[in-house]
Protein backbone atom coordinates (compact mmCIF):
# COMPACT_ATOMS: atom_id res chain seq x y z
CA UNK A 1 0.00 0.00 0.00
CA UNK A 2 1.62 3.58 -1.13
CA UNK A 3 1.59 6.05 1.50
CA UNK A 4 4.23 8.20 -0.24
CA UNK A 5 2.00 9.83 -2.99
CA UNK A 6 1.75 13.08 -3.45
CA UNK A 7 -2.02 14.66 -4.52
CA UNK A 8 -2.54 18.36 -5.93
CA UNK A 9 -5.79 20.04 -6.27
CA UNK A 10 -6.67 23.52 -7.93
CA UNK A 11 -9.68 25.30 -6.75
CA UNK A 12 -10.43 27.12 -9.97
CA UNK A 13 -12.25 30.35 -8.31
CA UNK A 14 -8.73 31.88 -7.03
CA UNK A 15 -6.62 29.80 -8.78
CA UNK A 16 -5.39 28.27 -5.36
CA UNK A 17 -2.84 24.88 -5.47
CA UNK A 18 -3.11 23.05 -2.25
CA UNK A 19 -1.00 20.01 -1.79
CA UNK A 20 -1.75 16.65 0.17
CA UNK A 21 0.62 14.54 1.40
CA UNK A 22 0.41 11.08 2.88
CA UNK A 23 -2.80 9.39 1.38
CA UNK A 24 -3.14 5.94 0.16
CA UNK A 25 -4.88 7.56 -3.17
CA UNK A 26 -4.33 6.81 -6.82
CA UNK A 27 -7.14 9.95 -7.36
CA UNK A 28 -9.40 12.87 -5.53
CA UNK A 29 -12.58 14.10 -6.66
CA UNK A 30 -15.49 16.27 -5.19
CA UNK A 31 -19.04 14.43 -5.78
CA UNK A 32 -21.70 15.81 -4.73
CA UNK A 33 -20.14 18.38 -2.10
CA UNK A 34 -18.10 15.59 -0.77
CA UNK A 35 -14.52 15.69 -0.92
CA UNK A 36 -13.62 11.75 -2.09
CA UNK A 37 -10.08 9.69 -2.45
CA UNK A 38 -10.16 6.39 -4.62
CA UNK A 39 -7.92 3.76 -4.37
CA UNK A 40 -7.77 0.12 -5.61
CA UNK A 41 -9.49 -0.95 -2.33
CA UNK A 42 -12.89 1.62 -2.47
CA UNK A 43 -13.95 5.23 -2.16
CA UNK A 44 -13.20 7.19 0.55
CA UNK A 45 -14.89 10.57 2.19
CA UNK A 46 -12.13 12.57 3.39
CA UNK A 47 -12.16 15.47 5.87
CA UNK A 48 -14.95 14.76 7.81
CA UNK A 49 -13.28 14.01 10.48
CA UNK A 50 -10.81 15.12 13.08
CA UNK A 51 -8.52 12.58 13.29
CA UNK A 52 -7.05 10.20 10.77
CA UNK A 53 -7.24 6.77 12.87
CA UNK A 54 -6.56 8.05 15.79
CA UNK A 55 -3.54 9.97 14.60
CA UNK A 56 -3.76 13.94 14.78
CA UNK A 57 -3.90 15.36 11.05
CA UNK A 58 -0.36 17.83 10.39
CA UNK A 59 -1.66 20.68 8.55
CA UNK A 60 1.59 23.26 7.01
CA UNK A 61 1.55 26.16 4.36
CA UNK A 62 4.65 27.75 3.68
CA UNK A 63 4.84 30.81 1.68
CA UNK A 64 7.26 31.61 -0.93
CA UNK A 65 10.50 33.16 -0.27
CA UNK A 66 10.24 36.90 -0.84
CA UNK A 67 12.48 39.62 -0.25
CA UNK A 68 9.63 42.17 -0.50
CA UNK A 69 11.01 43.61 -3.38
CA UNK A 70 13.91 44.88 -1.44
CA UNK A 71 17.80 44.53 -2.39
CA UNK A 72 18.41 45.13 1.43
CA UNK A 73 18.74 43.24 4.41
CA UNK A 74 15.63 43.23 6.89
CA UNK A 75 14.44 42.47 10.42
CA UNK A 76 10.70 42.04 11.21
CA UNK A 77 9.68 43.56 14.00
CA UNK A 78 6.06 42.78 14.47
CA UNK A 79 3.88 40.42 12.74
CA UNK A 80 -0.49 40.96 12.71
CA UNK A 81 -2.13 37.80 11.74
CA UNK A 82 -5.75 37.46 10.64
CA UNK A 83 -7.94 34.27 11.40
CA UNK A 84 -9.07 31.38 13.31
CA UNK A 85 -8.09 28.43 15.15
CA UNK A 86 -9.29 25.62 17.33
CA UNK A 87 -6.10 25.77 18.99
CA UNK A 88 -2.81 26.44 19.27
CA UNK A 89 -0.90 27.40 15.84
CA UNK A 90 2.90 27.51 15.48
CA UNK A 91 4.56 30.54 13.41
CA UNK A 92 8.07 29.85 12.23
CA UNK A 93 10.13 32.46 10.34
CA UNK A 94 13.13 31.58 8.24
CA UNK A 95 15.85 34.66 7.02
CA UNK A 96 18.19 33.77 4.46
CA UNK A 97 19.57 30.28 4.52
CA UNK A 98 19.19 30.15 8.29
CA UNK A 99 17.43 28.38 10.97
CA UNK A 100 13.70 28.93 11.97
CA UNK A 101 12.54 31.20 14.64
CA UNK A 102 9.92 29.72 16.22
CA UNK A 103 6.31 31.39 17.87
CA UNK A 104 3.53 29.72 19.16
CA UNK A 105 0.40 31.48 19.18
CA UNK A 106 -2.72 30.53 21.51
CA UNK A 107 -5.86 32.23 20.13
CA UNK A 108 -8.28 34.36 22.57
CA UNK A 109 -10.84 32.86 20.93
CA UNK A 110 -10.97 29.03 20.42
CA UNK A 111 -14.83 29.21 19.48
CA UNK A 112 -13.03 29.66 15.75
CA UNK A 113 -14.44 33.24 15.50
CA UNK A 114 -11.76 35.49 13.03
CA UNK A 115 -9.77 37.70 15.22
CA UNK A 116 -6.45 39.28 15.02
CA UNK A 117 -3.64 38.55 17.13
CA UNK A 118 0.01 40.36 17.43
CA UNK A 119 3.69 38.76 17.72
CA UNK A 120 6.33 40.46 19.16
CA UNK A 121 8.97 39.19 16.78
CA UNK A 122 13.13 38.54 18.03
CA UNK A 123 15.34 41.27 16.94
CA UNK A 124 18.51 39.47 16.02
CA UNK A 125 16.94 37.87 13.00
CA UNK A 126 17.74 39.54 9.37
CA UNK A 127 18.22 38.96 6.15
CA UNK A 128 17.75 39.75 2.14
CA UNK A 129 15.07 36.33 2.00
CA UNK A 130 11.96 35.93 4.59
CA UNK A 131 10.09 32.75 4.24
CA UNK A 132 6.87 31.73 6.57
CA UNK A 133 5.85 28.50 7.53
CA UNK A 134 2.41 27.93 9.36
CA UNK A 135 1.54 24.67 11.12
CA UNK A 136 -1.16 23.71 13.02
CA UNK A 137 -0.23 21.73 17.29
CA UNK A 138 -2.22 18.46 17.90
CA UNK A 139 -4.19 18.21 14.88
CA UNK A 140 -6.44 21.87 15.47
CA UNK A 141 -8.51 23.38 12.58
CA UNK A 142 -7.10 26.63 11.35
CA UNK A 143 -7.50 29.40 8.93
CA UNK A 144 -5.35 32.20 8.07
CA UNK A 145 -6.58 35.09 6.53
CA UNK A 146 -3.63 37.26 6.31
CA UNK A 147 -0.31 38.17 7.79
CA UNK A 148 0.67 41.74 8.15
CA UNK A 149 4.19 42.40 8.39
CA UNK A 150 6.43 45.36 10.37
CA UNK A 151 9.56 45.17 7.87
CA UNK A 152 12.56 47.16 9.47
CA UNK A 153 14.64 47.69 6.20
CA UNK A 154 18.71 48.39 6.96
CA UNK A 155 21.16 49.84 5.04
CA UNK A 156 22.89 48.61 3.01
CA UNK A 157 26.37 47.58 4.36
CA UNK A 158 24.65 46.12 7.20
Amino acid sequence: MATDRLSIALELRRLAISQYGNFNFESMAVFNGVLIGANADGLYSLFDADDDDGTDIDAIFETITTDFGLPTKKKLRRAYIAGEASGNITFKFKADEGSYKEYTVTPAQLSQLQHRCRLHLQHSQKGNYWMLRVENVDGCDFSIDSVDLLTIVMGLGR
